[in-house]
């Protein structure tokens, strides 16, 4: 035979809807709390049946003067309830007077206020989508890579110079020159060059310096990328803005709030020892239910209106949409069933109760009625400013890449140096480069030669490494090897590197630098 029990309750979304019968179901009431009670007895192995109804006094309930209690604290102490299913906090007094079950839901106090239309200065709208902290560090960020690349430059024996050694082509005289160009002049620009996302290729032949290069670029494509799409939602998206962000500014600023009279949060407010909630009881107005608070605060009687933070987000996200909650949770937070005071039914409620805890079943009616409820959330994009924390991965991976672009370096010159030391491993070095000719293109640890044939070769001037036309000044046209033959320029590189090694900056037989291009001309006959 089922148990018949009295449950006393009251609208409080999401935990109880009363239902006004438009849809059809005949159902008093429905919400978390109407589908964990029958729950918690089938877990108990109880058969009960539940009458619902709803208390005279729409509030959790105050101690009176006289020794008595209000709202649905009052139904259970009189005997006309035997479960008041209502998110009951932990208020002082309570668990006194009644039995208070094991909590369901933990959240404490806060604050819904009215939404503004925000507007933006046209002047500096542009500066909206990055936080002023972010554009400071957009800025370091931009001189760190600059000096970086330089000093990489500087670390790397390829990286300082581009040296050129070269004669005089328009007389017969055999007077070598050299032609030192910098490549670390315009580092500064190509980083600046890349915030605009039109970046350079690397200057330097190091890839000391060309790694850390291509990873800035790719951090300036994010950084531009974040930029255009948080301003298009700041131009497009509708911004909000309140008079009030959290309790400390509705203290500060004296204005007008309300709260629902003989529940938790007008307990909070009234028995409060802390001076600067008992300066705020005299800007405190009281109202019965949800609804009339709602309405205070959409027609600007007052600021705010503060009560369970549950309640408030149920409300903040259904249509029409007009109010958010703003600021921390504040106040008493733990949400329990209330009973007679010495119950039989408590101790099965609270084994129930830690059994859907442990398997679940609590965490899918918070995602049904909680989490999934709010529909105006995903109305607009979020507009607000961007800070270093979201950018955070980025910079770590570029500094690992500048990291790494000094291990390169120190790689680098750790093998000129050795085959400056060991001519014959620099011998074998230079004959596997010679090996990698394809397709009429020789590749050279320093340079890539393109071999381009004559269109009308002359065998009186085959042995030269370059010709050049007196008449219409084209330039030179290189001399393909054939029969197994040594080149020109093959022998011309050979005698540069037998006869002339260069050390720029401190760095031995700069022939194997990248940055070293020997360029031998010699004068072609006159006509």
């Amino acid at each position: 035979m089922a148990t018949h029990l009295r449950v006393v309750t009251a609208q409080r979304p999401p935990f109880v809807f009363q239902n006004t019968g438009g849809d059809g179901t005949g159902v008093p009431f429905y919400g978390m709390l109407v589908d964990l009670l029958p729950l918690l007895f089938q877990y108990a192995g109880m058969n009960v049946t539940l009458d619902y109804y709803y208390t005279p006094l729409d509030a959790g309930g105050v101690l009176q003067p006289n020794g008595t209690w209000t709202g649905v604290i009052g139904e259970l102490v009189a005997g006309r309830a035997d479960i008041a299913a209502f998110p009951l906090s932990l208020a002082p007094g309570r668990p006194d007077a009644i039995d208070m079950s094991y909590s369901y839901y933990e959240a404490g106090l806060g604050m819904i206020v009215k939404k503004e239309s925000g507007t933006f200065d046209g002047v500096t709208v542009f500066l909206k989508p990055f936080t002023t902290k972010l554009w400071l560090s957009l800025i370091a960020t931009v001189v760190f890579i600059t000096l970086s690349l330089h000093l990489l430059a500087w670390v790397s024996p390829y990286g300082r110079y581009e040296v050129k050694k070269i004669r005089n082509v328009t007389s017969n005289a055999r007077i070598e020159e050299f032609v030192i160009h910098s490549e670390n002049s315009s580092y500064l620009l190509d980083a600046l060059m890349a915030t605009v996302v039109n970046p350079p290729i690397p200057a330097s032949k190091s890839w000391a310096v060309r790694l850390p290069s291509i990873a800035f670029y790719l951090f300036m494509v994010v950084v531009v990328a974040s930029f255009t799409a948080n301003l298009a939602s700041l131009l497009t998206v509708e911004s909000f803005s309140s008079l009030v962000s959290n309790l400390a500014d509705l203290r500060r600023k004296a204005l007008p709030f309300v709260v629902n009279t003989g529940g938790a949060t007008f307990t909070y407010f009234t028995r409060s020892m802390d001076p600067s909630i008992l300066l705020m009881q005299a800007k405190m107005q009281t109202v019965v239910g949800n609804t009339a608070a709602l309405n205070m605060v959409r027609s600007g009687q007052v600021v705010a209106y503060l009560t369970d933070l549950p309640t408030l987000l149920h409300f903040g996200g259904e249509p029409p949409c007009d109010l958010q909650v703003v600021g921390p949770e504040f106040g008493p937070g733990v949400y329990t069933f209330g009973l007679q005071k010495n119950s039989n039914l408590t101790k099965v409620l609270n084994t129930a109760m830690l059994q859907l805890g442990l398997n679940g079943v609590l965490d899918g009616l918070h995602k049904k009625w909680i989490d999934d409820l709010d529909v105006c959330s995903s109305d607009g994009v979020s507009n607000k400013s961007l800070s270093v924390q979201e950018f955070a991965g980025m910079w770590y991976l570029l500094l690992g890449v500048v990291a790494f672009g000094f291990l390169w370096a120190l790689g680098e010159r750790f093998s000129v140096h050795l085959l400056a030391r060991f001519p014959r491993l620099k011998g074998e070095v230079k004959r596997a480069n010679e090996a990698l000719a394809v397709h009429g293109k020789r590749f050279n640890l320093s340079r890539r030669f393109s071999m381009r044939p004559s269109a009308a070769p002359n065998p009186d001037v085959q042995s030269k490494a370059f010709e050049m036309s007196s008449e219409l000044g084209q330039g030179f046209s290189g001399v393909s090897r054939h029969n197994g033959s040594t080149s020109p320029i093959d022998r011309a590189i050979s005698k540069v590197d037998e006869e002339s090694p260069l050390d720029f900056g401190g760095h031995e037989n700069c022939d194997y630098n990248s940055n070293l291009t020997a360029v031998v001309m010699e004068s072609a006959p006159r006509a």
